[in-house]
């Protein structure tokens, strides 16, 4: 009697552990981030999301600018041809402050050979980050006329202007650029009035 109530114990430990362990064995994993999924179903645009291109032309805050230019000044009594160069750090994306140095080589035998001028100012950016650009500057400096003749004379200058640039890569662009230098010099004993309208253009590169 006893024998067969231990069998029987043993028969439904077993057939209560197989009950147990089998389903749970074939049970499918539950996935603990289902809720959270069907609470938040997946972005479907997520791939329109994605990081704006950097601006590779224009200008920018911090670039150091260099500018070569051929350079025709009118008054007088003619046009006077020379050369300009411009050096410019962009300080802000709209404010930089620029240097120039230009020099005439040639004009009417009336007229003051050569002319070389030293010019430093503000100059105010319209269209920064663009491909092309406008700026508004104002320079004052020295000049000297006559430069190589022995009536050199020194002078002050004032020269208002504007500038127009078109970006061509990320590192080059072609500006033009006008501006008026007025000053006020003697000559022989003779205070004489310098005015004159120069327009520039030439290639700059940017760093």
């Amino acid at each position: 009697m006893v024998s067969r109530t231990r069998t029987f114990r043993s028969t439904l430990v077993a057939l209560l552990l197989a009950l147990t362990v089998i389903p749970t064995a074939w049970a499918e994993p539950v996935d603990a981030t289902s809720d959270e999924d069907a609470a938040h179903p997946p972005d479907p645009f997520v791939g329109s999301y994605a990081l704006p291109r950097e601006r590779e032309l224009g200008t920018t805050a911090g670039q150091f600018r260099a500018i070569g230019s051929a350079m025709l000044v009118f008054g007088g009594s003619g046009i006077e041809p020379g050369v300009h160069g411009t050096l410019e750090l962009m300080t802000f994306p709209y404010l930089s402050v620029r240097g120039s140095l230009q020099m005439t080589v040639a004009a009417p035998d009336s007229e003051p050979l050569p002319v070389f001028v030293a010019k430093t100012g503000p100059s105010l950016h319209l269209l920064p980050y663009r491909l092309v650009d406008l700026s508004l500057f104002f320079e004052g400096g020295v000049a000297v006329v006559n430069a190589t003749k022995t009536e050199r004379a020194p002078m002050a200058v004032a020269a208002p202007g504007a500038t127009f640039e078109i970006w061509l890569s990320h590192w080059a662009f072609l500006r033009l650029e006008g501006h008026v230098d007025c000053g006020l010099y003697t000559q022989s004993g003779a205070a004489r009035k310098y005015v004159r309208a120069g327009t520039t253009f030439g290639v700059g590169l940017a760093i």
